[in-house]
Protein backbone atom coordinates (compact mmCIF):
# COMPACT_ATOMS: atom_id res chain seq x y z
CA UNK A 1 0.00 0.00 0.00
CA UNK A 2 0.97 3.24 -0.49
CA UNK A 3 1.95 5.52 2.25
CA UNK A 4 -0.59 8.14 1.12
CA UNK A 5 -3.56 5.55 1.44
CA UNK A 6 -2.13 5.84 5.69
CA UNK A 7 -2.02 9.40 6.17
CA UNK A 8 -5.45 11.14 7.64
CA UNK A 9 -6.05 14.65 5.87
CA UNK A 10 -4.89 17.34 8.44
CA UNK A 11 -6.99 19.49 9.94
CA UNK A 12 -9.26 22.17 8.30
CA UNK A 13 -9.29 25.33 10.11
CA UNK A 14 -12.30 27.65 9.92
CA UNK A 15 -12.53 30.99 8.36
CA UNK A 16 -11.98 32.52 12.33
CA UNK A 17 -9.34 30.16 13.60
CA UNK A 18 -7.52 31.32 10.15
CA UNK A 19 -7.48 34.92 10.15
CA UNK A 20 -6.77 34.63 13.71
CA UNK A 21 -3.30 32.50 13.03
CA UNK A 22 -2.57 35.33 10.23
CA UNK A 23 -3.43 38.17 12.18
CA UNK A 24 -0.77 36.60 14.71
CA UNK A 25 1.93 36.01 11.84
CA UNK A 26 1.66 39.67 10.83
CA UNK A 27 2.82 40.06 14.58
CA UNK A 28 5.24 37.90 14.49
CA UNK A 29 6.57 39.30 11.07
CA UNK A 30 6.84 42.83 13.26
CA UNK A 31 9.59 41.08 15.81
CA UNK A 32 11.04 39.40 12.91
CA UNK A 33 11.69 42.94 11.46
CA UNK A 34 12.75 44.38 14.89
CA UNK A 35 15.19 41.42 15.69
CA UNK A 36 17.26 41.58 12.05
CA UNK A 37 17.51 45.57 12.71
CA UNK A 38 18.23 45.06 16.27
CA UNK A 39 21.22 43.44 14.59
CA UNK A 40 22.33 45.04 11.32
CA UNK A 41 20.92 48.68 11.74
CA UNK A 42 19.84 50.86 8.87
CA UNK A 43 22.50 52.88 9.52
CA UNK A 44 25.80 51.35 11.18
CA UNK A 45 27.44 53.32 13.62
CA UNK A 46 31.11 53.11 14.97
CA UNK A 47 29.64 50.11 17.80
CA UNK A 48 27.90 48.83 15.16
CA UNK A 49 31.30 48.62 13.03
CA UNK A 50 33.59 47.09 16.39
CA UNK A 51 30.65 45.08 17.12
CA UNK A 52 30.47 43.42 13.79
CA UNK A 53 34.83 43.49 13.37
CA UNK A 54 35.09 42.43 16.94
CA UNK A 55 37.63 45.26 18.19
CA UNK A 56 37.61 48.04 20.23
CA UNK A 57 37.91 50.46 17.31
CA UNK A 58 37.00 49.78 13.77
CA UNK A 59 39.84 52.60 12.56
CA UNK A 60 37.03 53.67 9.65
CA UNK A 61 35.66 57.75 9.94
CA UNK A 62 31.93 56.89 9.31
CA UNK A 63 32.16 59.70 6.87
CA UNK A 64 35.32 57.97 4.99
CA UNK A 65 33.77 54.68 4.96
CA UNK A 66 30.01 55.89 4.63
CA UNK A 67 29.35 52.42 5.71
CA UNK A 68 25.74 53.25 5.67
CA UNK A 69 25.56 53.36 1.72
CA UNK A 70 28.33 51.02 1.26
CA UNK A 71 27.16 47.90 3.54
CA UNK A 72 23.44 48.43 5.20
CA UNK A 73 21.73 50.58 2.80
CA UNK A 74 22.14 48.04 -0.33
CA UNK A 75 20.78 45.57 2.02
CA UNK A 76 18.28 47.29 3.62
CA UNK A 77 16.78 49.05 0.16
CA UNK A 78 15.92 45.64 -0.58
CA UNK A 79 14.57 44.23 2.97
CA UNK A 80 12.00 47.52 2.78
CA UNK A 81 10.52 45.98 0.29
CA UNK A 82 8.90 43.74 2.27
CA UNK A 83 9.70 40.06 1.53
CA UNK A 84 7.18 37.75 3.56
CA UNK A 85 9.59 36.47 5.81
CA UNK A 86 8.40 33.32 6.01
CA UNK A 87 11.45 31.25 6.25
CA UNK A 88 12.03 32.65 9.67
CA UNK A 89 8.48 32.13 10.50
CA UNK A 90 8.45 28.82 9.82
CA UNK A 91 11.52 28.11 11.53
CA UNK A 92 10.11 30.39 14.59
CA UNK A 93 6.90 27.82 14.65
CA UNK A 94 8.45 24.94 13.98
CA UNK A 95 10.74 25.11 17.17
CA UNK A 96 7.30 26.14 19.07
CA UNK A 97 5.71 23.53 17.72
CA UNK A 98 7.94 21.44 19.36
CA UNK A 99 7.84 22.28 22.49
CA UNK A 100 10.61 25.16 22.97
CA UNK A 101 10.44 28.32 24.04
CA UNK A 102 11.13 30.50 20.64
CA UNK A 103 11.89 33.72 22.45
CA UNK A 104 15.45 33.22 23.43
CA UNK A 105 16.40 32.03 19.87
CA UNK A 106 13.60 34.16 17.60
CA UNK A 107 16.28 37.23 16.50
CA UNK A 108 19.12 33.83 15.25
CA UNK A 109 16.18 32.50 13.37
CA UNK A 110 15.24 35.83 12.15
CA UNK A 111 18.39 36.79 10.98
CA UNK A 112 20.04 34.03 9.77
CA UNK A 113 17.27 32.86 6.73
CA UNK A 114 16.97 36.96 6.01
CA UNK A 115 20.47 38.19 5.78
CA UNK A 116 21.48 35.21 3.45
CA UNK A 117 18.49 35.62 1.59
CA UNK A 118 18.77 38.94 1.22
CA UNK A 119 22.21 38.71 0.23
CA UNK A 120 21.25 35.62 -2.54
CA UNK A 121 18.60 37.84 -4.07
CA UNK A 122 20.94 40.53 -4.91
CA UNK A 123 23.66 37.96 -6.05
CA UNK A 124 20.53 35.81 -8.31
CA UNK A 125 19.82 39.66 -9.64
CA UNK A 126 23.44 40.31 -10.75
CA UNK A 127 23.87 37.08 -12.18
CA UNK A 128 20.65 36.78 -14.09
CA UNK A 129 20.74 40.50 -15.53
CA UNK A 130 17.55 41.04 -14.10
CA UNK A 131 16.16 44.55 -13.98
CA UNK A 132 13.62 44.02 -11.26
CA UNK A 133 13.20 42.60 -7.92
CA UNK A 134 9.93 43.63 -6.05
CA UNK A 135 8.12 46.44 -7.98
CA UNK A 136 11.66 48.15 -8.07
CA UNK A 137 15.33 48.68 -9.43
CA UNK A 138 17.43 45.59 -8.71
CA UNK A 139 20.39 46.85 -6.03
CA UNK A 140 22.96 46.48 -8.43
CA UNK A 141 21.27 49.14 -11.02
CA UNK A 142 20.68 51.35 -7.80
CA UNK A 143 24.40 51.15 -6.10
CA UNK A 144 26.60 49.37 -8.63
CA UNK A 145 27.74 45.58 -9.30
CA UNK A 146 30.64 46.01 -6.79
CA UNK A 147 28.87 47.55 -3.82
CA UNK A 148 25.84 45.30 -4.41
CA UNK A 149 28.22 42.22 -4.88
CA UNK A 150 30.18 43.27 -1.73
CA UNK A 151 27.53 44.21 0.32
CA UNK A 152 25.47 40.60 -0.46
CA UNK A 153 28.33 39.01 0.24
CA UNK A 154 28.84 40.56 3.38
CA UNK A 155 25.17 39.67 4.87
CA UNK A 156 26.61 36.03 3.69
CA UNK A 157 28.89 36.02 6.78
CA UNK A 158 27.32 38.36 9.23
CA UNK A 159 25.01 35.84 10.54
CA UNK A 160 28.16 33.29 11.75
CA UNK A 161 28.53 36.38 14.62
CA UNK A 162 25.54 36.04 16.12
CA UNK A 163 25.46 32.09 16.55
CA UNK A 164 29.19 32.40 17.94
CA UNK A 165 28.13 34.96 20.77
CA UNK A 166 24.70 33.19 21.31
CA UNK A 167 24.46 32.88 25.25
CA UNK A 168 21.92 30.44 24.95
CA UNK A 169 23.85 27.89 22.84
CA UNK A 170 26.95 25.51 24.09
CA UNK A 171 30.04 25.14 21.94
CA UNK A 172 28.44 21.91 20.74
CA UNK A 173 25.77 23.32 19.21
CA UNK A 174 27.00 26.48 18.20
CA UNK A 175 29.85 23.88 15.71
CA UNK A 176 26.84 21.98 14.44
CA UNK A 177 24.63 25.36 13.66
CA UNK A 178 28.17 26.22 11.73
CA UNK A 179 28.29 23.02 9.99
CA UNK A 180 24.64 23.26 8.81
CA UNK A 181 25.17 26.56 7.30
CA UNK A 182 28.43 26.04 5.98
CA UNK A 183 26.81 22.64 4.10
CA UNK A 184 23.40 24.27 3.28
CA UNK A 185 25.71 27.21 1.61
CA UNK A 186 27.87 24.99 -0.68
CA UNK A 187 24.69 22.69 -1.67
CA UNK A 188 23.03 26.34 -3.04
CA UNK A 189 25.46 27.92 -4.68
CA UNK A 190 25.89 23.95 -6.49
CA UNK A 191 22.23 23.83 -7.07
CA UNK A 192 22.94 27.73 -8.66
CA UNK A 193 25.74 27.10 -10.13
CA UNK A 194 23.59 24.45 -12.22
CA UNK A 195 21.26 26.56 -13.07
CA UNK A 196 23.61 29.24 -14.55
CA UNK A 197 24.80 26.40 -16.84
CA UNK A 198 21.46 25.16 -18.11
CA UNK A 199 20.80 29.01 -18.93
CA UNK A 200 24.39 30.06 -20.37
CA UNK A 201 25.11 27.34 -22.62
CA UNK A 202 21.51 26.52 -23.98
CA UNK A 203 22.14 25.85 -27.47
CA UNK A 204 19.36 24.54 -30.24
CA UNK A 205 21.01 21.22 -29.88
CA UNK A 206 21.78 20.80 -26.53
CA UNK A 207 18.28 21.76 -25.62
CA UNK A 208 16.46 18.92 -27.96
CA UNK A 209 19.20 16.16 -25.65
CA UNK A 210 18.23 17.47 -22.80
CA UNK A 211 14.79 17.01 -23.43
CA UNK A 212 15.34 13.63 -24.21
CA UNK A 213 16.67 13.19 -21.11
CA UNK A 214 14.44 13.95 -18.03
CA UNK A 215 14.61 17.74 -18.54
CA UNK A 216 12.39 18.32 -15.52
CA UNK A 217 13.74 15.91 -13.13
CA UNK A 218 17.21 17.67 -13.97
CA UNK A 219 15.38 21.30 -12.70
CA UNK A 220 13.96 19.53 -10.11
CA UNK A 221 17.21 18.05 -8.53
CA UNK A 222 18.49 22.30 -9.02
CA UNK A 223 15.43 23.20 -7.48
CA UNK A 224 16.41 20.90 -4.30
CA UNK A 225 19.83 22.17 -4.24
CA UNK A 226 19.23 26.03 -4.52
CA UNK A 227 16.08 26.57 -2.61
CA UNK A 228 15.31 23.42 -0.49
CA UNK A 229 18.90 23.00 0.87
CA UNK A 230 18.03 26.67 2.85
CA UNK A 231 14.61 24.79 4.89
CA UNK A 232 16.37 21.68 5.49
CA UNK A 233 19.01 24.00 7.10
CA UNK A 234 16.22 25.52 9.02
CA UNK A 235 14.61 22.24 9.76
CA UNK A 236 18.20 21.23 11.18
CA UNK A 237 19.12 24.36 13.40
CA UNK A 238 15.52 23.76 15.39
CA UNK A 239 16.43 20.08 15.52
CA UNK A 240 19.96 21.15 17.28
CA UNK A 241 18.10 23.68 19.32
CA UNK A 242 15.81 21.79 20.67
CA UNK A 243 17.62 18.67 21.10
CA UNK A 244 15.62 16.16 19.18
CA UNK A 245 18.62 15.05 17.00
CA UNK A 246 17.35 12.06 14.79
CA UNK A 247 13.65 12.22 15.92
CA UNK A 248 10.93 11.07 13.52
CA UNK A 249 9.69 14.61 13.47
CA UNK A 250 12.71 15.80 12.37
CA UNK A 251 13.19 13.33 9.38
CA UNK A 252 9.79 14.44 7.96
CA UNK A 253 10.01 17.96 8.58
CA UNK A 254 13.49 17.48 6.52
CA UNK A 255 11.51 15.32 3.75
CA UNK A 256 8.84 18.15 4.08
CA UNK A 257 11.43 21.04 3.90
CA UNK A 258 13.18 19.30 0.35
CA UNK A 259 9.59 19.33 -1.59
CA UNK A 260 8.39 22.13 -0.19
CA UNK A 261 11.44 24.03 -1.76
CA UNK A 262 11.07 22.97 -4.83
CA UNK A 263 6.87 23.25 -4.90
CA UNK A 264 7.50 26.75 -3.73
CA UNK A 265 9.86 27.81 -6.53
CA UNK A 266 8.11 26.20 -9.06
CA UNK A 267 5.08 27.99 -7.91
CA UNK A 268 7.79 30.97 -8.13
CA UNK A 269 8.04 30.17 -11.92
CA UNK A 270 4.29 30.05 -12.93
CA UNK A 271 3.91 33.34 -11.48
CA UNK A 272 6.61 34.90 -14.24
CA UNK A 273 3.75 34.19 -16.36
CA UNK A 274 1.19 36.27 -14.44
CA UNK A 275 0.16 39.44 -15.72
CA UNK A 276 2.39 42.15 -14.34
CA UNK A 277 -0.62 43.49 -12.44
CA UNK A 278 -1.38 40.60 -10.42
CA UNK A 279 2.37 39.85 -9.99
CA UNK A 280 5.53 41.53 -8.94
CA UNK A 281 7.29 39.36 -11.23
CA UNK A 282 7.67 40.87 -15.35
CA UNK A 283 5.28 38.78 -17.08
CA UNK A 284 7.87 36.54 -19.28
CA UNK A 285 11.00 37.81 -17.85
CA UNK A 286 12.55 34.02 -17.81
CA UNK A 287 11.94 34.08 -21.23
CA UNK A 288 13.44 37.35 -21.71
CA UNK A 289 16.49 36.01 -20.06
CA UNK A 290 16.94 32.33 -22.03
CA UNK A 291 16.36 31.51 -18.37
CA UNK A 292 15.36 27.44 -18.24
CA UNK A 293 12.45 26.87 -15.46
CA UNK A 294 10.53 23.65 -15.05
CA UNK A 295 7.07 25.77 -16.19
CA UNK A 296 9.38 26.35 -19.40
CA UNK A 297 10.49 23.00 -19.42
CA UNK A 298 6.80 21.39 -18.94
CA UNK A 299 5.83 23.80 -21.67
CA UNK A 300 7.88 22.48 -24.01
CA UNK A 301 7.08 18.74 -23.28
CA UNK A 302 3.30 19.98 -23.97
CA UNK A 303 4.08 22.00 -27.36
CA UNK A 304 4.80 20.53 -30.51
CA UNK A 305 5.49 21.41 -34.36
CA UNK A 306 5.97 25.60 -34.90
CA UNK A 307 4.55 26.34 -31.60
CA UNK A 308 7.36 24.38 -29.73
CA UNK A 309 9.82 25.43 -32.50
CA UNK A 310 9.10 29.03 -31.57
CA UNK A 311 9.68 28.57 -27.46
CA UNK A 312 12.78 26.76 -28.01
CA UNK A 313 13.95 28.84 -29.78
CA UNK A 314 13.44 31.96 -28.03
CA UNK A 315 15.33 30.07 -25.11
CA UNK A 316 17.54 28.96 -27.01
CA UNK A 317 18.66 32.38 -29.11
CA UNK A 318 19.38 35.53 -28.12
CA UNK A 319 18.26 37.11 -31.36
CA UNK A 320 15.08 35.51 -30.81
CA UNK A 321 14.88 37.18 -27.37
CA UNK A 322 15.09 40.48 -28.46
CA UNK A 323 12.46 40.51 -30.35
CA UNK A 324 9.36 41.84 -28.13
CA UNK A 325 7.00 40.09 -30.79
CA UNK A 326 8.31 36.54 -30.28
CA UNK A 327 8.53 37.05 -26.40
CA UNK A 328 4.99 37.77 -26.21
CA UNK A 329 3.96 35.27 -28.95
CA UNK A 330 6.07 32.61 -26.85
CA UNK A 331 4.52 34.28 -23.58
CA UNK A 332 0.96 33.22 -25.27
CA UNK A 333 1.38 30.19 -26.50
CA UNK A 334 3.26 29.01 -22.79
CA UNK A 335 -0.03 30.57 -20.77
CA UNK A 336 -2.69 28.95 -23.29
CA UNK A 337 -1.41 25.72 -23.73
CA UNK A 338 -2.12 24.80 -19.99
CA UNK A 339 0.74 24.20 -18.03
CA UNK A 340 0.62 26.64 -16.01
CA UNK A 341 -2.45 24.87 -14.12
CA UNK A 342 -0.44 21.75 -14.45
CA UNK A 343 2.58 22.89 -12.87
CA UNK A 344 0.51 24.84 -10.14
CA UNK A 345 -1.06 21.17 -9.35
CA UNK A 346 2.26 19.24 -9.39
CA UNK A 347 3.91 21.55 -7.03
CA UNK A 348 0.54 21.17 -4.72
CA UNK A 349 0.61 16.94 -4.97
CA UNK A 350 4.48 17.43 -4.39
CA UNK A 351 3.85 18.06 -1.02
CA UNK A 352 0.90 17.13 -0.08
CA UNK A 353 2.12 13.17 1.07
CA UNK A 354 5.23 14.64 3.38
CA UNK A 355 2.98 17.65 4.43
CA UNK A 356 0.61 15.50 5.69
CA UNK A 357 3.12 12.57 7.51
CA UNK A 358 4.76 16.04 9.09
CA UNK A 359 1.92 17.64 10.22
CA UNK A 360 0.20 14.30 11.98
CA UNK A 361 3.44 13.78 13.91
CA UNK A 362 3.93 17.68 15.26
CA UNK A 363 2.15 18.19 18.45
CA UNK A 364 -1.21 19.58 18.18
CA UNK A 365 -1.39 23.39 19.10
CA UNK A 366 -1.31 26.93 17.93
CA UNK A 367 2.45 26.79 16.42
CA UNK A 368 1.33 24.09 14.35
CA UNK A 369 -1.81 25.30 13.76
CA UNK A 370 0.14 28.78 12.64
CA UNK A 371 2.27 26.74 10.57
CA UNK A 372 -0.67 25.49 8.75
CA UNK A 373 -1.98 28.42 7.63
CA UNK A 374 1.41 29.87 6.63
CA UNK A 375 2.49 27.00 4.49
CA UNK A 376 -0.94 26.54 3.17
CA UNK A 377 -0.95 30.35 2.08
CA UNK A 378 2.45 29.97 0.36
CA UNK A 379 1.43 27.27 -1.98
Amino acid sequence: MENRQKVKNVKVFSDIETLEARRHLNRLIKDIDAHIENFFPKILNENDLCRFLRRKKSGYVGKDINAKSIISAPVWALMKRRGRHWRSLFAILLLEALGKKAAPYEQLLSVIPELCHSGALIIDDIEDNSLERRGNACIHKGYGLDVAINAANTVYFLPFLLVANHKHLNERKKFMIYRVMVDKFIRAHFGQGMDIYFSKHITMNKLRLWSKDSLEDKITQVYADKTSAILEGLVEIVEIISGLKGSRIIKKGIAFANKFGVAFQIIDDVHNFIDQARSPKKTGEDLRAGKLTYVIASALNKLTGSDQKLVMNVIARRNYRRRAKKILNAVKLIKECGVLDECLNKARLMVKVEREKFFKALPRGKAQKMLLVLLDDLL
